[in-house]
C-alpha cells in the first residue's frame, strides 16, 4: 500500500486522512507531522503515527502531501531541498504554483490540488493538475486521496486551477450566502429558525442531489417547476431583476482574477 506523509495536520490533512482511513488505506501506510501537540494527539487517536520530524516523514514516505499554510510553505520545504526524487508532491497550498515547488526543492514531481472544505464532512470537490514529470502511479494516489473524501477532477493546465477556484475552491461560501439569505427570508414570513434552517438546507441538498443524478440540465430541472405566473416564476423574476446570473458570474470571475493575482505573488 502507498505510504503517505502528511507534512502539516491541520483540520484539511485530518479530513483526507479520515477519508482514506474509511476507504481502506491502512493507518500504517499513513504518516503526519506538525509542529503542535495537539495536531499530532488527534492523529495518534486515528492510529496515525505522528511527530514533528518532516525529513524523516519524507525520506519513509512515496507520496508526500504539503498541507501547511501557504505563508510558511517555502520555511518549511526548504530544509527538505534535494529529498523528492523519486516521491510524488501533493500540495494542497492554496495559491502556490508547482513552479514554487520546483524552485525551492529542485527535482520534483508535483500534484497541485484545489480541495475544499465539504471535504471536512467527506463530500469535497478537488481539481488535480499534475506536472509532466508526475508519474501514472502518482496520479493514481491523488485519484485515491481525493476520491475517498467527494469527487476529483484532473484539468489539462495549472491555469485552469484558477477557474476551480472560483467555481469549487470558493463556491461553498457562495451556497453557504444563498442559505443565509434563504433563511433569513424565511424568518422573515414567520418560520422559527430551526425550521428554516432544516428546509432550505435539505431543499439544497435535494436539489444539489437532483441535479447529479438526473440526466437533465439544471435548465431543464428548473424549468419543470416553474409554472407559468405561479410562485416560483414570481421569485425567479425577482432575482433576474437583480441581475442574478450575472452576478453570481461576476463574483466567480473577481474570485478568477484573485487567484491569478496571489499566484503571481508566490
Amino acid at each position: 500500500m502507498t505510504r503517505i506523509a502528511f507534512i502539516g495536520a491541520g483540520n484539511m490533512a485530518t479530513a483526507l486522512i479520515r477519508g482514506l482511513l474509511n476507504s481502506g488505506h491502512t493507518a500504517t501506510s499513513i504518516r503526519a507531522t506538525d509542529p503542535y501537540a495537539p495536531s499530532l494527539d488527534a492523529m495518534r487517536a486515528l492510529g496515525v503515527a505522528a511527530d514533528d520530524n518532516n525529513a524523516a516523514a519524507v525520506a519513509w514516505a512515496e507520496v508526500v502531501v504539503i498541507a501547511v499554510k501557504p505563508q510558511m510553505a517555502r520555511e518549511v520545504l526548504t530544509p527538505l531541498a534535494g529529498q523528492f526524487t523519486g516521491k510524488t508532491l501533493i500540495s494542497i497550498c492554496a495559491g502556490l504554483p508547482c513552479a514554487f515547488f520546483e524552485g525551492v526543492l529542485g527535482d520534483v514531481a508535483v500534484v497541485r490540488a484545489m480541495p475544499n472544505t465539504p471535504a471536512l464532512v467527506g463530500l469535497g470537490a478537488t481539481g488535480l493538475y499534475a506536472t509532466a514529470a508526475v508519474s501514472d502511479a502518482g496520479r493514481g494516489a491523488a485519484d485515491a486521496l481525493f476520491n475517498a473524501g467527494g469527487v476529483a477532477r484532473w484539468v489539462e493546465s495549472e491555469a485552469l486551477i484558477d477557474a476551480v477556484t472560483a467555481a469549487s475552491g470558493s463556491g461553498p461560501a457562495y451556497f453557504f450566502a444563498l442559505i443565509e439569505a434563504m433563511i433569513q427570508g424565511a424568518t422573515a414570513l414567520g418560520l422559527d429558525s430551526d425550521t428554516a434552517k432544516q428546509l432550505v438546507c435539505q431543499t439544497a441538498l435535494g436539489a444539489a442531489q437532483m441535479t447529479l443524478s438526473e440526466d437533465a440540465s439544471p435548465t431543464e430541472l428548473r424549468t419543470r417547476v416553474t409554472s407559468k405566473g405561479g410562485t416560483t416564476a414570481a421569485a425567479l423574476e425577482r432575482f433576474e431583476d437583480g441581475d442574478f446570473n450575472a452576478t453570481i458570474q461576476a463574483g466567480m470571475q473577481a474570485a478568477y482574477a484573485r487567484a491569478q493575482e496571489l499566484a503571481a505573488q508566490s
